[in-house]
């Protein structure tokens, strides 16, 4: 039986990390407000971002070894590349009402063939 979400601790040095993020901001101005239904925004109920990173891109490829890795060792489907030609970026800012700190998620999803 395979896992409907699997994670996989890469160890990663925080400097890598940093080189991510530091690239991905060069999509911010390219970002869109996130769409609940059809053309429809509703930050009260989704206040994030979203843009949509060319498999071109290095990040693409570096994340496509990780999608492939986790496939093979539990989903096992026949996946041949990422669908659409891009990876789906949303950029989440979450408001805490108890401490007022603003929260910054970076959530990669990846659609599939």
């Amino acid at each position: 039986m395979a896992f409907l979400t699997c994670w996989h601790m890469t160890d990663l040095p925080t400097e890598i990390v940093e080189i991510v993020e530091k690239d991905l901001k060069k999509f911010d101005s390219i970002s869109q407000d996130s769409q609940i239904l059809g053309d429809q925004v509703d930050k009260v109920i989704r206040n994030s971002k979203n843009a949509w990173i060319p498999t071109s891109h290095w990040i693409s490829g570096w994340l496509w070894y990780y999608i492939d890795k986790i496939n093979r060792e539990n989903f096992c489907y026949d996946l041949t590349d990422i669908d659409g030609g891009s990876i789906h970026i949303l950029n989440m800012v979450k408001v805490s009402f108890i401490t007022g700190i603003r929260m910054q998620i970076l959530i990669t999803s990846i659609n599939l063939n």
